[in-house]
């Protein structure tokens, strides 16, 4: 099995970083029927210590928008839509934790997860069988897993790991170590290159 990978170069990372004053949890992605952002935005309602960015577009953008105005959560919960590369990359330097908390083995991998770890943030993913975020993203080490479609448990975890700071940072720096060792797209061309060697070598 040779994973995805991600050119770190691509990801301009600043010499020091100024996080905002309250905790920013982040969301990327399509909004489409796996995802589960509208169940980050129910989390959200439950973790009024954080703001929230959940960035991206897609035909469930609309129903997400307005919960998130049902709920009464826009001071705290901004959903600006599809972002270009630098704005992206400015919320991952500055988020504290990033969750994708998808609901369907649709979710096969999550590149998002390699652009959170190659910024050093801790994960928070859900738990689906046949999908491969829980092998990106290692339960107690790079981040927490919860269970997929339950807003509830999402948010208390994401409470859990606000409220440490110590084991919030350890997990950012684990993250990035794992997406140093293991998702640099200099491993996966390594490895295809190993692999279409030994296949032209049995011809």
């Amino acid at each position: 099995m040779i994973p995805l990978g991600i050119d770190p170069a691509r990801y301009p990372e600043p010499a020091e970083i100024e996080k905002p004053r309250r905790p920013l949890v982040v969301g990327v992605g399509r909004f489409t029927f796996y995802k589960g952002f509208e169940l980050l935005v129910h989390a959200a309602k439950l973790v009024s210590a954080a703001d929230f960015v959940i960035a991206g577009d897609g035909p469930k953008y609309a129903a997400a928008l307005r919960e998130r105005d049902r709920l009464g959560l826009e001071d705290r919960v901004l959903l600006p839509g599809e972002v270009p590369d630098h704005e992206l990359h400015r919320l991952l330097r500055h988020a504290s934790l990033l969750c994708l908390p998808s609901t369907n083995r649709a979710e096969a991998f999550g590149m998002v997860l390699l652009e959170g770890m190659r910024y050093g943030l801790p994960l928070l993913t859900t738990s689906i069988p046949g999908s491969g975020t829980d092998w990106v993203n290692l339960d107690g080490v790079t981040g927490r897993t919860a269970p997929p479609a339950a807003p509830e448990a999402l948010a208390e975890i994401m409470r859990e790991m606000l409220g440490s700071p110590e084991a919030l940072a350890a997990m950012g720096i684990a993250s990035r170590r794992r997406f140093d060792e293991r998702f640099a797209i200099r491993f996966a061309a390594r490895e295809l290159e190993e692999l279409y060697g030994e296949v032209v070598s049995r011809c």
